[in-house]
């Protein structure tokens, strides 16, 4: 993979829910069809945009910024410009390993997202340097990090016209579910997300899988006119805030929706 190098890596955030993040590679090779908020903002081509390069010196810079804003950091989001576990590109998971383990080696609570697959190494990550099981009742734990895959649908036809690199549905969920089975804190984020993509039906199943899960930040954001019809749309809503309170699962409604 081509290398480029970086002057910063964590910056503050502004984005809903977010506090510090990074990314620390420069592109994306899952090639989603919607339109892609990283490429928008990063005014990329898309076939520029598909050739990830990793910045090399991620670690580097990690060891001169960590010192300096340790005690400012809540949280670093991993990632909003890239994917850290991106599909079948093993040069940025072996990167983002090493960067998870930098965090935890300083005690910062991270949080990552993926369309690819968790690799199971983060559980040997998180034993070495937490070494106790997430337990929601106990405060044993050191610091909870929150591992998280984007989940919309379980239809692979929809999956393979408009996210068509990315790791299969129900593979993200098992990847998730082995992390979620060894004591670890789950979740899933659901967007662009509309009636369009997903069926109620296809809905309540979706939920149904990934049941095991800690919490789910759900949003509106999306490409077309079904939003505006709010009847339907609050439909799902209100579905999903009994669901998370039957099954025990934190919701957090981003605040677009949150009045419907």
């Amino acid at each position: 993979m081509e290398t480029i190098t970086r002057k910063k890596m964590l910056y503050k955030s502004g984005v809903e829910f977010e506090d510090y993040s990074m990314n620390h590679v420069d592109g994306c090779s899952h090639g989603c069809k919607y339109p892609c908020y990283a490429m928008l903002i990063k005014f990329r081509k898309e076939e520029d945009w598909l050739k990830p390069k990793l910045v090399s010196n991620t670690l580097e810079l990690l060891d001169k910024e960590i010192p300096k804003l340790k005690s400012d950091i809540k949280e670093v989001h991993l990632c909003f410009t890239t994917d850290l576990f991106m599909f079948k590109q093993p040069e940025v998971i072996e990167m983002s390993l090493k960067v998870i383990q930098k965090f935890l080696e300083n005690g910062i609570h991270i949080k990552t997202l993926t369309k690819g697959l968790i690799p199971k190494e983060v559980l040997d990550i998180e034993n070495k340097f937490n070494g106790v099981p997430f337990d929601m009742f106990s405060e044993s734990k050191k610091v909870v990090n929150f591992y998280g895959i984007s989940l919309v649908s379980l239809n692979e036809n929809f999956r393979l016209k408009y996210e068509p690199f990315t790791a299969p549905y129900l593979d993200r969920i098992e990847s998730l579910k082995y992390l979620a089975d060894n004591g670890l804190f789950t979740y899933v984020y659901m967007e662009p997300f509309s009636p369009e993509i997903t069926t109620f039906e296809e809905f309540k199943i979706m939920l149904y899988k990934v049941s095991f899960i800690r919490k789910i930040f759900f949003g509106s954001w999306q490409y077309n006119k079904l939003y505006k019809d709010k009847t339907e749309f609050k439909k799902y809503i209100d579905y999903i805030i009994e669901f998370c309170k039957e099954k025990s699962i934190e919701l957090k409604l981003k605040k677009e929706i949150a009045y419907l």
